[in-house]
């Protein structure tokens, strides 16, 4: 099993960590395809998600769910995760196919920690002195419903959590209670206003 918290964090020659390919803030280094097999990570839940994946065998291999198309993604797929799983337990994964020094294409979509089980419980930092402000909707703009006061426990709608990510960044989750509602996050790969709940 691969603890998230301890995923590769040193590039290798020859991979897409390597000295040509900067990391990038807010996501893990690359990780070999086989090693998603041991990460407790889910994703593709919707047809889009199934549909997006099968395009993407198509475009790196020519072919779809054979046994050749299958080969190849396991000799050529990397995969990273964004901070977000860590964090929050929901967030994305993003794959591709490592070709000839490149990636020939890639696909990012939701992805979640299966270790949590279910929903998981998210309490509000104690960095938050005035609490967070629970909206109507994901945006600053909407009805303010009530406010989550630091060190106070949250549920998240659905899990994977809905998460809204806006133009400049910033995660919205959809929240059930203690009042259903958006709360904001922090920025995505950061989420400071909130963590997960210590058992």
């Amino acid at each position: 099993m691969i603890n998230l918290f301890s995923i590769k964090t040193q590039a290798e020659i020859g991979d897409p960590n390597g000295s040509n390919n900067q990391p990038q803030t807010g996501w893990t280094l690359w990780q070999r395809w086989d090693k998603l097999t041991d990460a407790n990570i889910d994703f593709g839940f919707s047809n889009m998600d199934l549909g997006a994946g099968l395009e993407l065998q198509q475009l790196c291999f020519g072919e779809v769910d054979t046994p050749n198309a299958e080969k190849k993604q396991q000799e050529t797929y990397w995969w990273r995760l964004d901070n977000d799983i860590n964090q929050i337990g929901s967030g994305n994964i993003q794959y591709g196919c490592w070709i000839n020094g490149q990636f020939k294409g890639t696909n990012t979509v939701t992805a979640y920690n299966t270790s949590l089980g279910t929903v998981p419980c998210l309490r509000v930092n104690s960095s938050v002195k005035n609490g967070l402000i629970i909206y109507e909707d994901s945006t600053t703009n909407s009805r303010h419903l009530g406010i989550v006061k630091s060190g106070q426990i949250v549920q998240g709608e659905s899990f994977p959590l809905m998460i809204f990510t806006t133009n400049d960044n910033l995660n919205w989750v959809a929240i059930k209670s203690p009042q259903e509602g958006w709360i904001l996050t922090g920025k995505t790969g950061i989420n400071e206003n909130v963590s997960l709940c210590k058992n």
